[in-house]
């Protein structure tokens, strides 16, 4: 991965918008792909030239699937209108999941009313940047969480218990959680999402013959609280047997 504009110490112009004011500028750089799925690169302008960088990626994120891009109206904390300009720093992460593939960091000087333009001419792609707040990284996420399961009724008390799902492995692009059950002694309980991004948790609750799942939008999940994952599939098993709703919680 590379950060082609801003270059390394050159003074890029800093556009300034409303009353507020906004500063924004563009960023323009390059992705490899990757066998595994689309990268989530996420890109951050921190004010001076050796500012505290956040390990995990933090800032406007958009997926791709490599090569050239260029992404419009990132923010930039200040500027100045004398050059060189305001020393600033742009960081780039390029992530999978929970594994975070690269990343850059490029010192540069925010200029009012010149310098360079990393938003003329580029011919690059612009990415659709992802605007839900709660569309976030898998590798924001717990490395447990808690399934609290009651209310199973005839044939299915089974399920009944609180079960402790520890992170897996990522395979083909989707992050598992799950117990040590077996579907046979007790139940296998199972937490997914895909990833880069997750959209949509998923809960599998497995005995030795079926399965029921429940599901939830990753603009409803919450990562630090109480989430309640509606009934999707009860597979087989009779109304009012198999609650609608069930409960999952970090660690």
């Amino acid at each position: 991965m590379s950060i082609n504009c801003p270059a390394s110490m050159d003074s890029v112009k800093v556009r300034i918008q409303g009353t507020g004011p906004t500063r924004t500028i563009c960023v323009r750089g390059n992705t490899n792909g990757s066998k595994q799925g689309q990268v989530l690169v996420t890109v951050k302008v921190y004010s001076g030239f050796n500012p505290v960088i956040s390990y995990t990626p933090e800032g406007k994120s958009f997926l791709h699937n490599g090569g050239n891009w260029c992404l419009t109206d990132v923010p930039v904390p200040n500027s100045s209108s004398t050059a060189p300009g305001s020393e600033l720093t742009v960081v780039v992460w390029a992530t999978i999941g929970s594994s975070i593939l690269s990343r850059e960091e490029q010192q540069f000087y925010g200029l009012e009313g010149g310098g360079t333009d990393c938003c003329a001419g580029s011919g690059n792609i612009v990415p659709e940047v992802l605007a839900s707040a709660r569309t976030v990284p898998l590798s924001l996420a717990p490395v447990f969480w808690s399934v609290l399961a009651s209310g199973f009724g005839a044939g299915a008390t089974f399920f009944n218990g609180t079960w402790l799902l520890t992170l897996g492995k990522i395979t083909g692009g989707v992050c598992t959680w799950a117990n040590e059950g077996d579907g046979i002694t007790t139940p296998h309980v199972e937490l997914s999402c895909e990833s880069p991004l997750a959209e949509t948790w998923k809960l599998y609750l497995r005995n030795s013959v079926t399965e029921v799942t429940y599901t939830l939008p990753a603009g409803e999940w919450n990562a630090l609280k109480t989430n309640r994952l509606s009934l999707s599939s009860r597979n087989g098993f009779p109304a009012g047997v198999i609650p609608e709703t069930i409960t999952v919680q970090p660690g």
